[in-house]
């Protein structure tokens, strides 16, 4: 039971670590990169880009989804759907 348990926590964990880079990264330094990048002649992009890339965000949000083994349904995690 303890390792099942165990098993269920780092796969819980596990399916975070694809967004890591969120809670990770430096939002500054995230978003300078952004604005050089996506950015002409030094101006800042469009805002058709900077709304492209939230869209990105807000259709993926509630993607993670965990497996509960105790209710043996799926649940979609809180942090996914903010």
């Amino acid at each position: 039971m303890v390792l099942a348990n165990e098993a269920n926590c780092i796969a819980f964990k596990d399916s975070y670590n694809k967004y890591e880079y969120l809670w990770k990264n430096d939002l500054q330094t995230a978003l300078a990169e952004f604005v050089e990048k996506e950015g002409q002649d030094g101006e800042d992009p469009e805002l058709a880009v900077f709304d492209k890339e939230i869209a990105k965000y807000k259709a993926g949000r509630c993607r993670l989804t965990v497996s509960n083994p105790v209710l043996k349904a799926p649940m979609v995690s809180a942090l996914a759907c903010m």
